[in-house]
């Protein structure tokens, strides 16, 4: 039998010549919107090669995201989607170091990057995904009360698509009259509306609006305290502020017409006094 002491150097041998890998330290990436980011990427180094032997190149899809080789940067090679936002290490290519930093996460980011890296002991590239989230604001209520219904609004901003529901104490609310809208803003978020029209005003009482993020573990639960009573004594609110403005009105009008009429006496006032001089002019 062979000792194994005699075959480790044909061993190390062997493994040096398949030793070359990249690798994802994570193969799933989740950002908050707005935040910056790193993609890890490593690859098997010696601790000597030069800047100069290597290629690094970060894709998503068919975009360049960012390209080193010739001992520099290519940003001329870039997408224009990720100008100004994207760095690597050259300084750590020798530890075997060819990650990404991208700033200023946004849910356009969101996809498959590819880690590309080629120098003298070999090639290869390895994939990671990156999702993007973002945290929903507190929600903006709107209540619109009419004779035989009441609407109510919440309105919040976050990413992605959140899980909305409506609760009358325990129940779960479908029955009544329940809608969700979403539109995407100028910051590439989602602004989202959730709706309970009542319009069944015996069935007022406390109802709980609930939103749910999971990508974020993000829950958000407000609750809406209304009644019949809060409905009618806007009813009588209301009432009294449109007669409060009808009787500003009818104010504002008599004074107008009182000045005018005094305007009309001082004009008819002045034209005897006028034709008075005149005659004794005479």
């Amino acid at each position: 039998m062979i000792p194994f002491y005699t075959c480790l150097p044909i061993l190390q041998l062997l493994a040096s010549s398949v030793a070359f890998q990249v690798q994802m330290p994570s193969k799933v990436l989740t950002v908050v919107h707005g935040q910056t980011v790193v993609l890890g990427c490593i690859f098997a180094a010696d601790g000597n090669s030069s800047t100069e032997q290597i290629i690094v190149t970060w894709q998503r899809g068919t975009e360049v995201v960012h390209s080193y080789y010739y001992d520099k940067d290519q940003l001329d090679k870039q997408d224009l989607h990720f100008a100004n936002r994207t760095s690597l290490y050259p300084a750590q290519f020798k530890n075997g170091n060819a990650s990404l930093k991208l700033e200023g996460v946004h849910p356009e980011d969101a996809g498959t990057y590819k880690c590309y890296v080629s120098n003298l002991q070999g090639s290869d590239f390895a994939t990671v995904v990156l999702k993007t989230a973002a945290y929903y604001t507190e929600p903006h209520l709107l209540i619109k009360a009419q004779k035989t219904s009441v609407t109510f609004v919440m309105e919040s901003e976050g990413y992605p698509i959140a899980d909305f529901s409506w609760h009358r104490g325990e129940d779960f609310l479908t029955d009544i009259g329940t809608g969700n809208f979403s539109s995407v803003n100028d910051r590439g978020l989602l602004t989202v509306k959730s709706v309970l029209e009542v319009k069944d005003l015996s069935l007022l009482h406390n109802y709980t609006f609930v939103l749910r993020n999971e990508i974020l573990n993000q829950t958000l639960t407000r609750t809406v305290h209304f009644s019949t009573e809060l409905l009618a004594e806007s009813s009588v609110n209301g009432v009294a502020v449109t007669a409060c403005i009808l009787m500003l009105l009818l104010l504002i009008i008599l004074l107008f017409t009182k000045k005018y009429q005094t305007c009309k006496s001082v004009n008819r006032n002045e034209r005897h006094r006028s034709a008075f001089n005149r005659e004794n002019l005479v």
